[in-house]
């Protein structure tokens, strides 16, 4: 009986950390896709030199 609640348990466990990974995922892409878009460029490459932003 002992054996079967940690086995529950570790899925609990397991489930919500896949929860909570796949959302912080989530939120990582639609926040990288909204500097993206707000910059006209990825966070990591240079801006023109010509330009303010």
């Amino acid at each position: 009986m002992a054996e079967q609640l940690c086995r529950e348990t570790d899925l609990e466990d397991l489930t919500g950390e896949l929860v909570r990974l796949g959302a912080r995922k989530l939120i990582q892409e639609l926040l990288e896709a909204e500097v993206t878009e707000t910059l006209g460029r990825a966070p990591y490459e240079r801006r023109d030199a010509g330009t303010d932003g």
